[in-house]
Order: C-alpha cells, then structure tokens, then sequence
C-alpha cells in the first residue's frame, strides 16, 4: 500500500472514531440532569429533616 494512502485511511479512520464535539447550547450546558438533581433535593430533603429533628431533640433535653 501506498504510505500516501496509508496515512489518509489512518487519518480517516482516526477522524471517524474519535468522539463527537458536543453541541450543547448554553442552557443544556448549565442545567444539569434530572436524576442529579432528584438525588441532590432527596439528600438536601434528608438532611433538613435530620436537622430540624436533631433541633428539635437538643431544645426539648
């Protein structure tokens, strides 16, 4: 084969495996995803009440 066309299906091969650029517009790039964000507010849910309890308990004892 020629070094030619070895180096342009090299370049070819190398350029079509190579990850896709994101096309991502700005608001897809800040928000992030739905499963993220549930698990954040369920922890943030949890911790609350954990602490509104724990409050609760240090000004009863």
């Amino acid at each position: 084969m020629h070094p030619n066309c070895a180096a342009t299906t090299y370049q070819e091969s190398s350029r079509r495996w190579s990850p896709p650029a994101p096309r991502l517009g700005p608001a897809a790039a800040v928000m992030p995803n739905h499963e993220t964000t549930n698990l954040f507010f369920t922890y943030m849910i949890l911790v609350l009440l954990l602490a509104s309890l724990w409050l609760l308990y240090a000004g009863l004892f």
